[in-house]
């Protein structure tokens, strides 16, 4: 199922380009016009993971740069190995074949 679902896709994406070939960038269009109907009612809820996430990762990222230049290095004194508990339930269909989507927020650092 996996390799017929990528053989498909690949069709797909070889239909695409001859598509924007022809046509140029416009005939993206409908793509990103179907892939936002797909995300829309989702996407409300991804700003918890991107505040969590990225931007707050990025935010510490400047802090400790802002105190390396300082001359500040004790944010190193912070430093672990954090570990996750497997999510339950069963595993879904991903682009590479099976997976588990992974909440990280009850991380915790490994003893």
């Amino acid at each position: 199922a996996a390799r017929q679902r990528r053989d498909l896709a690949i069709e797909g994406y070889l239909r695409l380009r001859e598509r924007v070939q022809q046509q140029g960038p416009e005939a993206l269009d409908e793509l990103y016009a179907a892939a936002v109907g797909l995300v829309r009612d989702k996407a409300a809820g991804w700003h918890h993971h991107w505040e969590r996430g990225p931007h707050r990762q990025a935010e510490t990222t400047r802090e400790h740069i802002a105190d390396l230049a300082g001359g500040d290095g004790a944010h190193l004194r912070q430093s672990s190995v954090y570990t996750a508990d497997s999510p339950p339930g069963p595993r879904r269909t991903g682009m590479c074949g099976m997976l588990k989507v992974w909440d990280l927020d009850g991380a915790h650092p490994v003893s």
